[in-house]
């Protein structure tokens, strides 16, 4: 342990007068899970991916020489944002009336020396630092050897241990104090079978509550478009089509859960930034990012699964394809300005050609034109609104995407004309042939086209306003005004069918 990282700052020097009692009082705090609700490798490791494939890659191979190299070469890549981290409030307060009392504070961590120290210049709480080097990885038994070796260097008889996890117990063991952060019953069960925890900080909490929000349940809402065509193609009362439809809805709930939990991964510094967003599982530290790509899997299998087993092979096609594309506009395209609001816009199109081929429904040219308008005008609109908040906080760039506040008025333009355009392509379809085939009487259609306008110009005022704080899809199917049209609309329709 000749090589062990082992930095000081003489902040605190015990007076030489204090008793050797006095002198053993010392607290060594662990970093990942303790000071900081999250695993700083973990981040790491998603950051160096969305930034390089290759460099990540090649990082990888940096395992040979053991993880303390690893961990120092994905430190050398990548450097987190300290400064947003999940810092622990009650550790943090712990340590400080810890200090208040004299004892000298360090940091110990398995984590990279590099990191270690940032995070301990940016509190200003700590005595000293002990990390992994490089060469050796302070984890586990490595760990208490390195306490153990800086106690006899500084002449402590004793220490306290500050930790969360199983790979603290040898510590706990022979540490003379237990101090735990929010220990799950079967950890508290293990380290009460030796001590009885003197200090317990925060309180567990089940990563499967968390794991449920990850999936961003509220926005599966987005999935009905699925059922568009049954709609429009006036089968809704068939049964059997309702059924595979219904099926397609639960694979798009899954698949796209899965793009959720990889987008959050790779968003993590930036909704750290984001007002609301910071309170999303991996943002937060309420779920490990090592449930990440579990999850996605997991998630992956069961929407393709059965999609496979029930439902036409073209679907599976579309929901791949989403998949995909979802992924490509997680990771690089939504930092590029106007492809991001394409793209967005043709994954809420595909959810509606995705139906058509579940169901063996074809669609056609105008509802095809229709969609795409729509969703581009509701796409524009979410970025409005996310500007508009940065124009109300007097910043200037929105975090992890590619536009600036001066574009505003041109996103405005575009998406409004895009959502008005869309009422042109309904009025021109109401007059078309196709329609007559459908509908007997195309007045009712064409008073649907005014409500669709009001609708639009709604959603805009809202965005203008920094009121539309979800998607615009989501509210739709939430906002009590946006439902009672919708059921004013689909009364015309029928009215139009029927009579």
């Amino acid at each position: 342990m000749d090589n062990l990282t082992v930095q000081e700052d003489h902040s605190i020097i015990p007076d030489a007068t204090h008793s050797i009692k006095e002198m053993s009082e010392v607290l060594f705090v662990d970093m990942d899970g303790t000071l900081i609700r999250t695993d700083l490798l973990h981040e790491s490791l998603v950051l160096l991916s969305k930034q390089s494939i290759w460099r990540f890659l090649r990082a990888l191979l940096s395992l040979i020489h053991g993880r303390a190299a690893f961990k120092k070469t994905i430190s050398e890549a990548v450097s987190p944002e300290i400064s947003q981290l999940p810092f622990r409030k009650e550790v943090i307060g712990c340590i400080k009336e810890q200090r208040a009392k004299g004892r000298k504070i360090i940091l110990a961590t398995a984590t990279d020396s590099a990191w270690a120290q940032s995070i301990a210049d940016e509190l200003g709480l700590f005595d000293g630092i002990l990390a992994s080097d490089g060469v050796h990885n302070l984890k586990g038994t490595a760990k208490l050897e390195a306490i153990q070796k800086y106690c006899r260097e500084h002449q402590y008889n004793h220490f306290d241990y500050l930790g969360d996890n199983y790979t603290d117990l040898p510590i706990w063991r022979k540490a003379r104090s237990v101090y735990i952060v929010a220990p799950s019953p079967a950890l508290m069960a293990k380290v009460r079978k030796f001590s009885e925890p003197a200090v317990i900080l925060g309180t567990w909490q089940s990563p499967i509550l968390s794991a449920l929000s990850a999936l961003r349940p509220q926005q599966w809402v987005k999935n009905i478009l699925v059922f568009v065509p049954l709609l429009a193609s006036h089968k809704v009362f068939t049964l059997p089509l309702v059924k595979l439809t219904a099926i397609a809805f639960v694979c798009f709930c899954c698949c796209a859960s899965a793009g959720y939990v990889l987008n959050d991964l790779g968003d993590i510094n930036s909704d750290r930034r984001h007002p609301t967003k910071r309170k999303r599982p991996f943002a937060s530290g309420d779920l490990p990012i090592s449930w990440g790509l579990p999850l996605a899997t997991l998630l992956l299998t069961i929407s393709f699964t059965l999609s496979g087993l029930t439902l036409p092979t073209s679907f599976s096609v579309s929901l791949a394809a989403y998949f995909v594309i979802t992924c490509v506009y997680s990771f690089y395209a939504k930092q590029i300005a106007m492809l991001d609001v394409i793209i967005l816009a043709g994954l809420y199109t595909i959810r509606v050609f995705a139906g058509g081929m579940a169901t063996a429904i074809v669609i056609s040219e105008w509802l095809a034109a229709f969609c795409l308008f729509l969703f581009v005008s509701l796409a524009f609109a979410k970025r409005y609104a996310e500007l508009e908040r940065l124009f109300r906080a007097n910043e200037t760039l929105l975090s992890g995407r590619g536009y600036r506040i001066s574009d505003i008025t041109l996103i405005e333009s575009i998406g409004s004309s895009s959502g008005y355009i869309s009422v042109l392509v309904l009025a021109l379809y109401v007059n078309s042939g196709p329609m007559k085939m459908l509908y007997v009487n195309p007045w009712p259609l064409l008073l649907v086209c005014p409500i669709l306008m009001y609708w639009v110009s709604r959603v805009w005022i809202k965005a203008k306003r920094g009121e539309l704080t979800e998607d615009p899809i989501v509210f739709a199917l939430r906002d009590r005004i946006s439902i009672y049209l919708g059921i004013i609309v689909i009364i015309l329709f029928i009215a139009g069918s029927y009579m």
